[in-house]
């Protein structure tokens, strides 16, 4: 059995997933197999991986049900120690596997290891040189409100997944940032500060409809975490009847406490990006509610805009 699983889902991305493949299989640790699911594509992606012969690839066939499903069925299907991620687009460099399986034998109590990135343009030039966030103390912080793990660098503990389960199908977007909450709450989580992997930025914007679709959602996230934190068990199942439209959740399912519990999470989100505006109206919905004190220090913060710009200006970093 080896090692390490190195799992991908390619939906037709044939102008790179040659060098991707490439770049796991040429990797200084090779004690691993490489489950790559082809998720219904139409180009002639398969057909440059199978011609990459090499008898650590396994392939997986079938026909479009999305990333989510992919992976979950790649992991299920897997057999090694460490469930390692690559997308079908970016760069592995070199040792990068090497050096995240010595961090997870050498440290147990850790289920979870990234590393740093750079990010890369369609032609493979470095554009920029994001920060790493790293200690499971700031990792965590930081994971209240916001993604600091690049999905395709992380390595996992498999016994970690069968302790808190793996990608859940009905969050339709921000699904990672949802499994390493879930992870982060009961083991130990880490990123490498070595820039190990090359993200490819997509070239096309983000709309805003997909934004507050990613805003809503990872807010359900934070909801859910705060659920399991009191009760040990969140509503998950509750997205599921209402087929992830999370709208429909927040307005007709959702007790008054999670909803309490979501526009606290979604204004924190909105003042993570700099938009106070938008946090002030999340804010200003609990204002009926028992309101606990870090959310009346946010709200004198967000509701008087001169008091938060004259924080930012002094250099307070508000909820960071």
């Amino acid at each position: 059995m080896p090692k390490v699983s190195v799992i991908m889902s390619v939906f037709n991305d044939e102008k790179n997933v040659a060098e991707s493949v490439k770049s796991i299989l040429n990797q200084t640790f090779d004690d691993f197999e490489f489950m790559i699911v082809n998720d219904g594509s139409t180009d002639d992606s398969m057909k440059i991986v199978h011609s990459l012969k090499d008898p650590r690839i396994r392939t997986i066939q079938h026909e479009n049900i999305g990333l989510t499903k992919s992976l979950n069925k790649a992991i299920c299907v897997s057999q090694s120690e460490y469930i390692a991620r690559q997308d079908s687009d970016d760069i592995s460099i070199p040792d990068r596997l090497e050096k995240q399986v010595s961090f997870l034998d050498n440290n147990p109590e850790y289920a979870m290891i990234g590393t740093g990135i750079y990010r890369i343009n369609s032609y493979g030039r470095i554009i920029e040189t994001p920060s790493v966030i790293s200690s499971n103390r700031k990792i965590r912080w930081f994971l209240r409100t916001g993604n600091c793990f690049c999905h395709g660098s992380v390595m996992i503990r498999r016994s970690s997944l069968n302790h808190v389960g793996i990608y859940r199908d009905y969050l339709k977007v921000t699904q990672d940032y949802d499994l390493w909450r879930r992870i982060s709450e009961a083991y130990k989580v880490e990123n490498l500060r070595e820039r190990l992997y090359l993200w490819r930025k997509n070239k096309q914007n983000i709309s805003s409809r997909e934004r507050e679709v990613q805003d809503k959602t990872a807010a359900l996230i934070g909801a859910f975490s705060r659920e399991r934190s009191l009760n040990g068990i969140d509503s998950y199942r509750l997205l599921a009847d209402c087929e992830g439209d999370v709208d429909y959740l927040i307005r007709k399912k959702a007790t008054k406490e999670f909803r309490h519990w979501y526009n606290i999470a979604l204004g924190d989100i909105y003042l993570r990006a700099r938009r106070p505006h938008l946090a002030k109206k999340q804010y200003k919905r609990c204002l009926n509610e028992t309101i606990e004190f870090y959310t009346l220090l946010r709200l004198l913060f967000v509701i008087n805009t001169e008091i938060y710009s004259i924080a930012r200006s002094i250099g307070i970093k508000v909820l960071r």
